[in-house]
C-alpha cells in the first residue's frame, strides 16, 4: 500500500496538548516538531493510549538535507535517540488490524448490506435486546473476574451491539452514529461545568447534585415524583438504593445510620413472625430494602458487594469440593460439622480479610 495514503499530518506540539491523541491508527500519521528527547518522551506516552510498545516507527532527521537519517526504532524507544533535534519528525504506520471505530462501522454497514450476511441483515433493534443485556452481563463477569484480557473481549462484543444498533438507526433515518457521538460527548461537557466552565465544586457528592440538576434543565422540565426516572430494569437491589437514595435528598431518610440498623432489626422481627408465605415474601423485600439503605449510609454499592459475596461464595465452596475429591470423601456423607471443617481449611487459605 502507498505509504502516503490517507497521511495525517500533526505539529508533535500540539499534539501533546491532548490526553487522547486524534489519531485514526488506520492510517499513517506524520509529526513534526518532535525538537527534544523530553517532547519524544511525552509523546511516546500519549500515543501508548492507541499504539503498543513494540509498534514500529520511524524518527526522520533533517529531512530533505543531505544529512538526512532515518531511525526505524520500536515506539518505546524515540525518546531514547541522541539524533533528536529541531529538524525531527516522527513517521507512525497504521496499525497492522483495523482497529479505528469508523472501521468497525464500515465492517457493520458491509453486514447490514445486500452483500452482507443473513442474520445481521435480518435483525431488528428490538431483536437484539436480548443479545445486547447478554453482552452487558459478560461485561460484568469479566469485571467480576478482574480479568483484562476477557474484559477487552466482551466490551468489544458490546461495542459492536452499539454500532449495530447505530446501524440501524441510520439506516431507518432515525440517527447516526456521529450523532450518538456527538450527543454524549456535548452531554458530559455541559454536565461537568467545573471541568468545561467556571462552576466551582467542593466535592464529588457536589458533582452528583449538579449533573441530577442539569439533566432535568436539559428535559426543560421538572418531575413529577423524586422517583421519576428511576430505571425500572435495574436489577432489584441497584434499584433499591438509587430510590433512597433519592428520596434521602428530600429529607426522606433517618438523621444517622442508627435509626436504619433500628428499622433493620424491627423488619428482621417481622419476618420472624410471617405465618405465610405471601407474609414472608412481603417482609423479606422489607428487609432486603432496608439493607439496601445500610449499603448507601456505608458508601457501599449493594448490588457490588452482593455479586462479590456470590463470587466469594462459589470460590470457597468451590475449594472444598476439591479437598473433598482430593482426600476421596463424599461431600454428601459429611455432617455440617465435618463440612464446616473444610470450610474453614478453604477460607483460611485465602488470606485475611478475604
Amino acid at each position: 500500500a502507498d505509504a502516503l495514503d490517507g497521511l495525517q499530518l500533526f505539529d508533535a506540539i500540539e499534539l501533546t496538548q491532548y490526553l487522547y491523541p486524534p489519531l485514526n491508527p488506520d492510517y499513517p500519521a506524520l509529526l513534526g516538531q518532535v525538537y527534544s528527547r523530553l517532547l519524544a518522551g511525552e509523546l511516546k506516552l500519549l500515543l501508548n493510549r492507541v499504539y503498543p510498545d513494540e509498534h514500529s516507527v520511524a524518527l526522520i532527521h533533517a529531512a530533505g538535507n543531505a544529512d538526512e537519517t532515518v531511525e526505524h526504532i520500536p515506539l518505546y524507544s524515540i525518546d531514547r535517540s541522541l539524533q533528536i533535534d529541531h529538524l525531527t519528525s516522527l513517521y507512525l504506520p497504521p496499525l497492522p488490524q483495523a482497529s479505528s471505530l469508523a472501521a468497525l462501522a464500515e465492517t457493520v454497514a458491509v453486514l447490514r448490506s445486500p452483500d452482507g450476511c443473513p442474520w445481521d441483515q435480518e435483525q431488528t433493534p428490538q431483536s437484539m435486546r436480548a443479545g445486547f443485556l447478554e453482552e452487558a452481563a459478560e461485561v460484568m463477569a469479566a469485571l467480576d473476574a478482574n480479568d483484562p484480557a476477557e474484559l477487552r473481549e466482551e466490551l468489544g462484543d458490546l461495542l459492536y451491539h452499539i454500532v449495530m444498533q447505530a446501524q440501524m438507526g441510520a439506516e431507518a433515518e432515525e440517527f447516526t452514529l456521529a450523532q450518538v457521538i456527538a450527543g454524549i460527548e456535548a452531554k458530559l461537557k455541559y454536565r461537568h461545568p467545573h471541568v468545561w466552565g467556571d462552576w466551582q465544586v467542593a466535592d464529588s457528592d457536589e458533582v452528583v447534585r449538579n449533573w441530577e440538576a442539569l439533566k432535568e434543565t436539559e428535559k426543560n422540565r421538572q418531575p413529577n415524583s423524586t422517583l421519576d426516572n428511576v430505571l425500572a430494569a435495574l436489577p432489584a437491589l441497584a434499584r433499591s438504593q438509587k430510590i433512597q437514595k433519592r428520596v434521602s435528598k428530600v429529607g426522606f431518610d433517618w438523621p444517622d445510620i442508627s435509626g436504619v440498623y433500628a428499622k433493620l432489626d424491627e423488619e428482621i422481627l417481622e419476618l420472624k413472625e410471617a405465618q405465610t408465605i405471601a407474609e414472608r415474601a412481603d417482609e423479606l423485600g422489607d428487609v432486603l430494602f432496608v439493607l439496601a439503605n445500610v449499603a448507601k449510609w456505608l458508601g457501599v454499592d449493594a448490588e457490588s458487594a452482593l455479586r462479590e459475596a456470590n463470587l466469594k461464595f462459589t470460590r470457597r465452596f468451590q475449594g472444598v469440593e476439591r479437598l473433598a475429591r482430593q482426600r476421596g470423601v463424599d461431600m454428601t456423607q459429611l455432617s455440617l460439622a465435618e463440612l464446616d471443617v473444610l470450610w474453614r481449611e478453604v477460607k483460611g487459605g485465602e488470606g485475611v480479610g478475604e
